[in-house]
């Protein structure tokens, strides 16, 4: 983890957590809740389909600014 904290795009440091909890399997989102995800990916039209840029939501990013944590 220390890695990925160290690590850096463009001057943007990624927001690092360990998940504590463990997913069942097989549980996915629901359609509209997928569209609203599809919404924030970026698609390069030469890659296959699971390469994709997700994009952050800006109020997540406001809140991990004023928590004090690097950005």
């Amino acid at each position: 983890m220390g890695l990925a904290r160290s690590m850096a795009y463009k001057g943007i440091h990624p927001v690092v957590r360990k998940v504590k909890k463990s997913y069942k399997t097989g549980v996915s989102l629901s359609k509209q809740a997928m569209r609203e995800l599809e919404k924030r990916f970026d698609r390069k039209p030469d890659l296959e389909s699971g390469f994709v840029t997700i994009n952050p939501t800006l109020p997540a990013m406001e809140s991990e600014a004023k928590a004090g944590r690097p950005q």
